[in-house]
């Protein structure tokens, strides 16, 4: 999938740099880039994907999805308010939109649940 596509999917505030080239996975820990990768700087907790980004681009990121601007980078960066938002739409659009081809079945109650879950799958295989 290309570049330019995914952002269009992604929707950035602001790119910086030109979105092109051929995307050929998606990754938000940058222990898990290869060249290609579209690299997501996620910011956590404990650890923020911000961190990463040098290390990102180091192993092959072909471009960066962030929150925040990164000085010097030599790829593109899709500038946006939620890294991780950006992320789940990438995937969505990455793996063909799977939940349009989803069939969800929701079982509540107090007693039940279990029997009820095996039912359904047994009558809708």
């Amino acid at each position: 999938m290309g570049l330019g596509e995914l952002a269009d999917v992604i929707g950035p505030e602001r790119v910086v740099g030109v979105p092109v080239g051929e995307i050929t996975a998606l990754a938000y820990d940058s222990r898990h880039v290869a060249p290609g990768t579209l690299f997501f700087a996620i910011p956590g907790d404990h650890v923020d994907g911000h961190d990463f980004i040098g290390d990102a681009v180091a192993r092959g990121a072909r471009a960066v999805v962030a929150e925040r601007e990164s000085a010097g980078l030599a790829v593109p960066q899709l500038l946006g308010k939620r890294a991780r938002d950006a992320l789940a739409d990438a995937a969505d659009a990455w793996f063909g939109r799977p939940s349009e081809r989803l069939e969800v079945i929701g079982v509540t109650g107090t007693d039940g649940k279990t029997t009820t879950s095996y039912l359904a799958v047994a009558a809708l295989q």
